[in-house]
């Protein structure tokens, strides 16, 4: 809120900060002829070509790999393309955020439009952003991503869902809060998503939100599973090389051993929860460094959580090697049952083929058993559909509209209720756990993984002490671990060490600016402002268009009274990244401090728009419009922060005071302002401020006697100068602002005994009640 500084902490597991980065162009490949009719990319994946330049020589598997939903796992929205509705079917209300969502098309552009209503019907909130890419293959679902001009990509919370020929909440999004149109795409949901892009290097390091090219590759080609093709395709046109020496320069995965096979798969498919970032990426390897044929567990390690809680199998919609790795016959094959054994990755079969596929790889362990004569009704074995009983359709927990087939081969039916509707839900909070231990290095590297899985998921004050002891002895030296202890120190208020553990992280990498950022956030939070200060200054030098850096110079720069500076850092960063929540707050809070309430309000106003359900958005506008003696609209603003944060007695204060202090008798309501005040004490009934609301709110709706005798306690409560004065002096202004001499006769004493001075008018009071903090 307006006065405060808000604190972010960002941890290396599940939160990614901007890091400034141009997209590399495409280069010709190293020793090939001047005519070489393809581009090859660089940065974090070298030796890649764009798919058609395999189709060349592969044109009839190029060409049924399109009915696969990889080939279409990721494009732009154009009309031939286009399955949902964006005419009639194009309005979605979510009743669990109160947000109402509007699809529409426009001079053969998509759009999405989301606002929020109050209790009047009065719409507020409203941001409209462009589809600028398609993520997922309409199979079951699809997504929308918006991309600024920075190459940032966001998710859109709405989907299509093909099956139900409607429009729904995206996984994750379906609950009263999220994170709206600000989440941000980082390099670990593209990994899965996309071909690889074109990107310089280190932009896919551990912590870092890549900045991707405006023009992307569409869709998973055949590269991700046969490795960078530029090497191979520059021999194909040689006619002096052979066929082996030809087949040696790209994988053929089906001649990999089964583990390396499997990972050619796993590397997308197996994800033991979808509902944590559920991979700790191996020490200094990038989110785009894996190639095919590459042990998996030397990139990435698998994190589980703990159960719901309530005894139910964890199922999740990108569950298939997890379940399939559950099931008896996995097991028992030695792992042999390999995805490709029943799912051809070239091409998409019709269903009674697909079935057949599947019935022969059952049979080849089951053949000549008798499998079904406990059944009444015995199917027809030579046509038996397997998978259709034993990998039954099963709701997804983190999906909750779609039915996914669970890969958990059961050999006794599933239960009833697996396709019953659920409401979305997370797994319990705990400590994190590796999804296979015998994978885990040995030595320090595996030692400082299980400290960072266990730190960062809220471990206590021993497991931080133990990680720092272990970093320091081990000889190896990575940011990302240091960058996660110090995450873990701020999560748990230990400033100092947090401070020490960021400046450990910036020494080994100088150039990434979120550790600048997270450091310099921790020397704020410990009052040493110009330390951070100096800190940032010297890294925007290098990197003047970061609009994360931006913000946190203009923080800095506003914590140490350069108010003006602060102002003109604060609105480039808003420049350069619209949707910048934080810098539009901050906007506010300067603009509001030079005197200018309507670029403070205007600032306040795009905050809202961009993050409608931010209590803090509208307690500021609020407070601002007060000032400007817009009571109405302040008052309906102070109202939806409570409704926002119905768990904050800050808020309920403010909304019981407001609602009692505007100067209109139309527009004050003591109905609210008692509500209010009782809810203020329901959540913290030991605040004296608390008890002198309620009394407050006594004495104007008529329970004067009740109200006098609550304020006389709560004042014998307070301190001098302390919050009971600043009540009793509300009070006061109120009774006589109301005309209610009697009322104010009996509120005066109290003043005196507060030894307070004279009565202070409505706008000093709000200056000094209404600020959170004050």
């Amino acid at each position: 809120m307006l006065g405060v500084a808000a604190l972010l902490c960002y941890c290396v597991i599940g939160t990614e900060l901007s890091e400034t980065s141009a997209p590399m162009e495409w280069s010709s490949v190293p020793g090939g002829d001047e005519d070489f009719p393809w581009l090859m990319s660089s940065g974090v994946a070298p030796g890649y070509l764009p798919d058609q330049a395999c189709a060349e020589c592969h044109g009839a598997i190029a060409e049924s790999y399109q009915d696969l939903g990889m080939a279409r796992a990721f494009f732009k929205l154009t009309a031939p393309k286009v399955v949902e509705d964006f005419v009639r079917n194009n309005h979605f209300f979510h009743a669990a955020s109160g947000r109402h969502y509007q699809m529409q098309t426009r001079a053969g552009e998509y759009f999405i439009s989301r606002w929020m209503e109050d209790d009047d019907g009065e719409a507020f909130g409203l941001r409209e952003e462009r589809i600028d890419w398609v993520l997922g293959s309409g199979n079951s679902s699809r997504s929308y991503l918006h991309q600024n001009e920075l190459g940032e990509l966001y998710q859109f919370p709405i989907v299509w869902y093909s099956k139900l020929n409607s429009w729904g909440m995206a996984p994750g999004y379906d609950r009263a809060h999220h994170q709206g149109f600000e989440r941000r795409i980082g390099s670990r949901c593209m990994f899965c998503h996309n071909a690889y892009a074109d990107m310089p290097e280190g932009s896919d390091a551990a912590g870092v939100a890549p900045r991707f090219p405006l023009e992307l590759p569409q869709g998973i080609g055949c590269q991700r599973c046969h490795g960078p093709g530029a090497e191979h395709v520059k021999l194909a046109l040689d006619p002096a090389v052979g066929d082996s020496e030809l087949a040696a320069a790209i994988v053929n995965p089906g001649k990999l051993p089964a583990a390396r096979l499997d990972d050619v798969c796993n590397q997308c498919h197996l994800q033991p929860s979808t509902q944590l970032d559920s991979h700790l990426q191996r020490l200094g390897r990038g989110s785009f460094s894996f190639r095919p044929g590459q042990v998996l567990a030397d990139f990435r390690l698998g994190l589980v959580l703990p159960q719901f809680g309530d005894g139910s199998e964890t199922f999740e919609v990108n569950h298939h090697s997890t379940r399939l790795r559950e099931s008896a016959c996995f097991e028992n094959s030695s792992g042999a049952l390999a995805c490709i054994r029943c799912h051809d990755p070239h091409a998409k079969p019709a269903p009674e083929i697909l079935a057949k596929r599947v019935r022969e790889v059952c049979m080849g362990c089951h053949a000549g058993e008798s499998m079904h004569d406990s059944l009444e009704d015995k199917p027809d074995e030579s046509q038996a559909d397997c998978a259709a009983c034993h990998m039954p359709l099963h709701r997804a927990a983190d999906a909750i509209q779609l039915l996914m087939t669970d890969h958990r081969i059961r050999r006794l039916p599933a239960p009833d209720d697996w396709t019953d509707p659920r409401p979305e839900r997370n797994a319990l909070p705990g400590t994190a756990q590796f999804y296979d231990e015998t994978l885990v290095p040995v030595g320090d590297e595996g030692r400082i993984l299980q400290a960072m899985a266990e730190t960062v998921r809220g471990g206590g004050g021993s497991q931080r002490i133990a990680m720092k002891q272990l970093l320091e002895q081990s000889s190896l030296a990575f940011p990302e671990s240091w960058s996660a202890l110090g995450a873990a120190h701020m999560q748990a208020g230990e400033t100092e060490q947090a401070i020490e553990a960021f400046s450990r992280a910036r020494a080994l990498a100088p150039q990434r600016d979120f550790l600048t950022i997270q450091l310099s956030e921790a020397l704020r939070s410990a009052g040493q402002d110009r330390k951070a200060l100096q800190l940032v200054r010297e890294c925007i030098k290098h990197n003047p268009n970061n609009p994360d850096l931006l913000r946190e110079m203009a923080e800095a720069l506003s914590a140490t009274g350069r108010k003006e500076r602060a102002l003109r850092f604060a609105e480039n960063a808003v420049e350069q990244r619209d949707n910048h929540f934080a810098a539009r707050m901050l906007l506010g809070s300067l603009h509001l401090e030079e005197g200018d309430a309507e670029a403070a309000l205007e600032a306040l106003n795009a905050a809202i728009s961009i993050e409608p359900s931010a209590p803090e958005a509208h307690h500021d506008y609020a407070y601002v419009l007060a000032l400007e003696d817009r009571w109405d609209e302040a008052l309906r603003h102070w109202r939806l922060a409570a409704e926002r944060a119905p768990a904050s007695a800050d808020l309920q204060r403010s909304l019981a005071i407001a609602a009692l202090c505007a100067p209109s008798v139309e527009v004050r309501n003591s109905k609210l302002a008692l509500r209010a005040a009782r809810s203020a004490m329901e959540l913290d009934g030991s605040h004296v401020d608390a008890q002198a609301c309620l009394a407050l709110a006594m004495c104007v709706t008529g329970e004067e006697a009740e109200g006098i005798a609550a304020l006389k306690h709560a004042l014998e409560l307070s301190i001098s100068g302390g919050p009971g004065e600043l009540t009793i002096q509300l009070a006061l202004a109120v009774a006589e602002s109301d005309g209610s001499r009697a009322q104010a006769k009996s509120i005066r004493p109290l003043l005196v005994r507060s030894k307070g001075q004279a009565p202070l008018s409505l706008q000093t009071l709000l200056r000094r009640r209404l600020m959170r903090g004050n």
